[in-house]
């Protein structure tokens, strides 16, 4: 008769086949198993990262170039304005500076008195200087695609330009009289002073008319085109 002992070293011996049997086919495919799971979850999570990695460069390089899109755009735009304003400045002083030329009577002053003539250089002096700086500032902005602002523009200056040498000659000439004059002059010597006064200020009138007969038709097509190109860009 097998004893209670004989049964359990059989038990045990069996316990101990059954181990060896697990360890030999059930835990290896049991830890290969666990070991491909970790290693599909490491590489699902690597290739998580991966993407999330991808995302987020893909919506930075989105962002920056937005934001250098919109940068562009406002730099534009501001160029737009600039280039508007300095236009519209610059036709104000050209027409200004037109006006003071073709002004035979010189703003109402006394042309008998040097004193005023030099103040009304002085202030003639000042809007060519204030003409010319923002007719260069224009330049800057205009190209080949200005509606042939920039041609009218320095066309039309350049024959103001050239009258305002005969305002200047006019200028002198009658400083040169009065100077005359103020010395206590002859009748005679008064005479001839009104006479060659009268004689100065009707030739000045005359080129004085010819300059607006041909830089009046300028001027308008100055306006024309400067309008045209302005209304280009906001279109």
């Amino acid at each position: 008769m097998i004893s209670l002992q004989n049964l359990a070293e059989i038990a045990i011996i069996v316990m101990l086949l059954y181990l060896v049997y697990l360890g030999k086919f059930f835990l290896p495919n049991y830890f290969k198993k666990k070991a491909e799971n970790l290693a599909q979850s490491q590489d699902i999570e690597k290739l998580t990262t991966l993407v999330k990695e991808v995302e987020f460069k893909f919506e930075e390089r989105t962002q920056n170039l937005k934001a250098k899109l919109n940068l562009s755009n406002q730099l534009q735009l501001g160029l737009h304005n600039e280039e508007r304003a300095s236009l519209i400045n610059m036709y104000n002083k050209l027409i200004e500076y037109y006006n003071f030329l073709t002004d035979i009577t010189f703003g109402g002053i006394n042309i008998k008195d040097n004193n005023s003539i030099n103040k009304h250089r002085t202030e003639r002096s000042l809007k060519f200087d204030s003409l010319f700086i923002l007719k260069n500032n224009v330049m800057l902005f205009l190209d080949e695609e200005d509606d042939g602002v920039e041609e009218v523009v320095l066309d039309a200056v350049n024959d103001i330009n050239d009258f305002g040498k005969d305002y200047l000659d006019h200028c002198e000439k009658l400083i040169k009289m009065n100077l005359i004059f103020d010395t206590n002059p002859t009748s005679e010597e008064l005479k001839k002073y009104y006479d060659d006064l009268k004689t100065e200020n009707s030739a000045y009138t005359e080129k004085t008319l010819k300059m607006i007969d041909k830089v009046s038709p300028k001027i308008n097509e100055v306006t024309k085109k400067i309008k045209t190109h302005l209304n280009k860009r906001s279109a």
